[in-house]
């Protein structure tokens, strides 16, 4: 028997400065719109331009720090490259058009107060990006509010904010989607009238990658804001890789902290489900998920807190669905691979000598020794990742075990 063996270039736009300072004379109301590469500098300060900034093209950050006081209009495709170490602020409204996509590059930090979404796309590929609010599909009376559907991509980088409201002006279906990077929607202390994620419309989050954490609001007195506010819409989240992190808020001085999420249809297909609840002023952890139904998708197996095997149907019978603590975790899955040696032969009625997909334990694998062979005592076999031979007797070893990789054992 045998053992184991950017190149950009950026634009001078002082001629643009002086035409604008024309402008400014003859036509004080009229936005200007800033088309092509354009280096963003102190002299761009909207609050100049006398009404407000177009912003189409592609933009870059020279300076160190710039703040912007007046709104700005995305009103083309439009490349925003905030390079590492520098930080442009917007106190005022920011407004995505319709059928636009504002793709934000470089390492740098955008600190804003609010975006206003008609019918466009962010897309957010590197840096940090901080904010109040993103009210996707908004109405206003400036602008004819559009169908199409917003939506938010995160595909690196950082989106740091306080609430996202999914309107309900029109008939949309706003959507955000990670596929990397990080996005947290952590609602503010005290605040107790506002949740972090509000739908007025049905909406859905995908989770394809990265990380996302939704946090209730801490309160010192009353209710803190929930995690949803689904009014009477399908709030659905949708886990298929990375990690979701939801948490409530804590409560003091006889408050109660907000829930993380409360009423949604939580679906897992390969990602990571965290729940944790606060804590009350006596101490008491509160709940995260309220009234939430958590499915797993067809052909994916979950733990829940480290144990068990989830396939298919709800899982609110293993945790319930007003929950203050667990964590729903995919089962990996490995291929492993068996070479028998010399002398020995599989019994029929155990487990393939080759198993893919192995989700947990794999079905054991039972050798005979043939005629004129024997295991002798002493008889091993050097693990591999969770799997090992176990000698049952002169004649029988079983291969067994939980893989934690990819395994071939000899």
């Amino acid at each position: 028997m045998q053992k184991q063996k950017n190149n950009w270039k950026p634009v001078k736009v002082l001629s643009v400065i002086f035409m604008a300072g024309l402008l400014l004379v003859l036509l004080p109301k009229f936005e200007t719109e800033v088309k092509a590469v354009t280096e963003i500098t102190a002299n761009l300060t909207p609050g100049s331009l006398g009404g407000g900034l177009l912003w189409s093209g592609e933009m870059i950050l020279s300076s160190e720090t710039l703040t912007i006081d007046n709104t700005i209009r995305i009103v083309g495709d439009t490349t925003l490259d905030v390079p590492s170490g520098k930080t442009l602020i917007i106190n005022s409204s920011c407004f995505i058009s319709k059928s636009t996509t504002l793709n934000i590059i470089g390492n740098g930090t955008i600190n804003f107060r609010d975006i206003q979404m008609d019918g466009g796309t962010i897309n957010l590929l590197s840096g940090t990006l901080n904010g109040n609010h993103i009210n996707m599909n908004n109405s206003s009376s400036a602008y004819t509010p559009s169908s199409i559907d917003n939506k938010i991509v995160i595909n690196g980088g950082t989106l740091n904010l306080e609430r996202v409201v999914f309107n309900n002006y029109n008939p949309c279906t706003p959507e955000i989607i990670i596929n990397s990077g990080q996005l947290n929607v952590i609602q503010r202390d005290g605040n107790f009238g506002s949740y972090p994620l509000q739908f007025s419309v049905d909406g859905s989050i995908t989770v394809n990658g990265g990380a996302v954490t939704i946090k209730g609001g801490n309160s010192t007195k009353g209710n803190g804001g929930s995690g949803t506010w689904p009014n009477n819409h399908t709030c659905s989240i949708n886990v298929n890789g990375g990690t979701l992190t939801v948490n409530g808020g804590n409560g003091s001085n006889g408050g109660v902290g907000g829930y993380g999420i409360d009423n949604a249809n939580i679906t897992l297909g390969g990602g990571t489900l965290t729940v944790s609840g606060g804590f009350s002023s006596n101490g008491e952890r509160q709940m995260s998920l309220k009234q939430c139904s958590v499915e797993i998708t067809s052909g994916k197996n979950y733990s829940v807190n480290g144990s068990g095997n989830y396939t298919g149907s709800q899982l609110n019978s293993a945790f319930g669905a007003d929950t203050t603590y667990v964590t729903l975790a995919p089962l990996s899955e490995y291929n492993v691979g068996i070479t028998a040696g010399a002398g020995m032969t599989k019994t029929t009625d155990s487990g393939d000598a080759s198993q893919t997909g192995v989700m947990g334990a794999l079905t054991d694998v039972v050798y005979t020794a043939d005629d004129a062979y024997f295991f002798p005592e002493g008889y091993t076999v050097s693990p591999v990742n969770g799997v090992s031979v176990t000698r049952n007797s002169y004649s029988q070893i079983t291969v067994s075990g939980t893989p934690t990789a990819d395994t071939s054992i000899t």
